[in-house]
């Protein structure tokens, strides 16, 4: 009982949840900006199935994602070609 009787006459914390809504509140929607400044564009590309089972399984190997792999080849395509 005695033990009870402590928690009883323990001051009532919020739990947390006024911390939580504050911050949900203060968020900003966007996030945190990219690096370079320049917002990223989703787009869609078409693939093998088959291609794109081997990608991926590249990417995890590789730690990063699939899009990432997409656009690390993509820069060296168009550093390697941008002279032409």
């Amino acid at each position: 009982m005695a033990v009870r009787k402590g928690i009883k006459d323990m001051p009532k914390s919020s739990g947390g949840k006024t911390n939580v809504v504050t911050n949900l509140v203060n968020r900003s929607v966007t996030g945190r900006p990219p690096k370079d400044g320049e917002k990223k564009k989703s787009v869609s590309i078409t693939i093998l199935p088959s291609l794109l089972d081997e990608v991926k399984e590249l990417a995890y190997v590789n730690r990063t994602t699939v899009s990432g792999l997409v656009e690390t080849l993509l820069k060296d395509y168009v550093k390697k070609h941008k002279d032409k």
